[in-house]
């Protein structure tokens, strides 16, 4: 079912907070924005599938690390609920910046969330870059 637009806006909302708190290197904010409640997971597009809040802390830990930032800028096209739960599928752009210099990669995220007195908290995340052409250098260099 589609979500309504409060929904609409509290999941675009989640998104952006998300990029904010990676993009600043929150762990705190970054870790807010994932449930307690369930076995959670994350399965970003430079490793393998993340799974338990402990291993999740770990990768935003060593992501913090790196000299680069990433942010992400998202256009929300399926936003989607039944009763408690909803997912978000989403395109984008994935941005590094590294001293100065910004590079923006096209990205794609699919997240489920349950609510949580009244908040949407995710228990899945799932980003991915779409295939580059060989000649596109990727950032960071891999």
């Amino acid at each position: 079912m589609n979500a309504d637009s409060g929904t609409r806006k509290a999941l675009t909302k989640w998104l952006d907070d998300f990029s904010h708190g990676v993009e600043n290197r929150d762990l705190q904010e970054t870790l807010e924005l994932f449930s307690s409640r369930a076995e959670v997971s994350v399965w970003p597009s430079e490793t393998d599938l993340i799974s338990g809040r402990t291993s999740i802390e770990s990768f935003f830990r060593s992501l913090y690390e790196q000299p680069f930032t990433i942010a992400w800028t998202w256009q929300p096209q399926i936003v989607s609920t039944i009763d408690n739960a909803a997912w978000v599928a989403t395109d984008g752009e994935e941005i590094y910046s590294l001293e100065g210099d910004e590079r923006r990669y096209p990205y794609r995220v699919t997240a489920i969330f349950e609510r949580d007195s009244g908040r949407w908290l995710c228990v899945h995340f799932h980003g991915s870059e779409p295939a580059r052409h060989e000649e596109e250098t990727a950032y960071p260099p891999k």
